[in-house]
C-alpha cells in the first residue's frame, strides 16, 4: 500500500485503530502501542493517527501518550481521531486545536 501511494506522489497515512485501549479482552498497554508506531517508523511511514474509535480514550491518556511519543519521534506527523462519550472527560463540544492544547497542558 505504502508503494502504491509513493508510486502515485501521494502521502501515506496510517490510523492506529484503538490506540487508546481494547473492549475486545486482548491484551493492550501503551508499550504494544509504542511498539506499533516504531515499527510503522521504521518501515518509513511519516503520518500516524491515533485512534479512538470506541470511545476509551480519556484527557489524560491522550496527554501520557502524545507526551511519550512526541519526544521520540520528532520527524513524524503524529494525530488523534477520537470518538467520546460523556463518561470520558473529553469534551464533543471542543474545537480540535483546543483539545489537543488543553490536553498537552493539564
Amino acid at each position: 500500500m505504502g508503494n502504491i501511494c509513493t508510486d502515485n506522489k501521494k502521502e501515506f497515512r496510517v490510523f492506529i485503530s484503538m490506540a487508546f485501549g481494547n473492549p475486545y479482552g486482548d491484551a493492550w498497554n501503551e508499550a504494544i502501542l509504542q511498539d506499533a508506531v516504531e515499527k510503522l517508523v521504521h518501515k518509513g511511514v511519516k503520518v500516524i493517527t491515533l485512534s479512538d474509535t470506541i470511545g476509551l480514550a480519556t484527557a489524560s491518556s491522550i496527554k501520557n501518550i502524545f507526551e511519550k511519543l512526541l519526544p521520540l519521534y520528532p520527524d513524524i506527523e503524529l494525530g488523534l481521531h477520537i470518538h467520546t462519550e460523556k463518561r470520558t472527560g473529553v469534551r464533543r463540544s471542543m474545537p480540535p486545536g483546543k483539545l489537543v492544547a488543553e490536553v498537552m497542558t493539564e
